[in-house]
């Protein structure tokens, strides 16, 4: 998703879209089906001025909370296919080293992101 890009789907579709990929089974989610979340998270989030994006690692967080974030917690968590898991936490500790928000609200996320970790084991 970059700040010059041009989408054909409005953004009520893309909500759309992401709610009902939201609703899968986490347990059975593939690389494809979590690549396309990814996707659609980054898309939203970056519409919504709550993140910035450069290139797939070199991202900003502007703004909190993300829409979404919970689904990528539960494709982390609860997934079965340990590509799709792996993935999903990378890009959580990404967006968790990619706060760029006053530090009183960074310290309030680091430990929203510590206690989501600690209360899904």
């Amino acid at each position: 998703v970059r700040t010059n890009s041009v989408s054909a789907i409005e953004p009520e579709a893309t909500r759309y879209l992401f709610r009902r990929a939201s609703e899968l089974s986490a347990e059975s989610l593939s690389p494809t089906a979590y690549a396309c979340i990814e996707y659609l998270f980054r898309w939203i989030n970056w519409r919504e001025q709550r993140f910035a994006q450069q290139d797939q690692s070199n991202i900003s967080v502007l703004d909190v909370p993300l829409h979404g974030v919970q689904t990528l917690w539960a494709a982390a968590l609860r997934t079965r296919d340990e590509a799709v898991g792996v993935r999903a936490i990378r890009f959580l500790v990404l967006l968790h080293h990619s706060l760029q928000i006053e530090a009183s609200r960074v310290r309030q996320q680091q430990r929203e992101f510590v206690s989501s970790c600690m209360s899904s084991l």
